[in-house]
């Protein structure tokens, strides 16, 4: 992930962040800020050597933070993407373990049903952050609801027909 923000004070703020490693980069106006400790670099900032302190991550949003003043280099997570991703989960918690829904359509519960729901509603919050759009973030998680659905009704019927 590589963001770049422009700061009045600081000018152009380049963020970097490896998916698979979390190695972070900082360049603030194409000075590289060297790593000091897990969230704090260290550079120059008007040949006067500065800290800068990172909170948050990916999913809660990255800022940075100095000398007081805090730079928002990613966003937060919306409401609506908190919604979409509860629902992933939520509704093979809730068809999984009710008789009557699964006379309908079986859905595969419990642990195997908990995993898929799981890994797909983080895999759909993850896709929903790496888009800008509103209404694409919106497709993306109603389309992995579908899918995680899908996935544990296809298992369901298969555990059922095996019976």
């Amino acid at each position: 992930m590589r963001n770049v923000v422009k700061s009045e004070k600081y000018g152009s703020v380049l963020y970097e962040e490896s998916f698979w490693t979390g190695k972070r980069k900082i360049y603030i106006n194409g000075e590289l800020f060297e790593k000091d400790t897990k969230k704090i670099y260290i550079g120059k900032i008007d040949d006067k050597i500065t800290a800068i302190n990172i909170c948050g991550n990916f999913f809660t949003g990255v800022k940075l933070e100095i000398n007081s003043d805090i730079i928002q280099v990613t966003p937060s997570t919306l409401w609506y993407e908190y919604v979409l991703f509860i629902l992933s989960f939520l509704i093979v918690l809730v068809w999984g373990n009710s008789f009557a829904l699964c006379r309908i359509i079986p859905v595969v519960g419990g642990a195997i049903g908990g995993f898929i729901a799981g890994l797909g509603a983080f895999l759909s919050l993850f896709a929903m952050k790496s888009v800008k759009k509103p209404l694409y973030k919106v497709l993306i998680g109603i389309g992995s609801l579908i899918a995680i659905f899908g996935i544990c009704a296809l298992i369901g019927l298969a555990i059922v027909s095996a019976i």
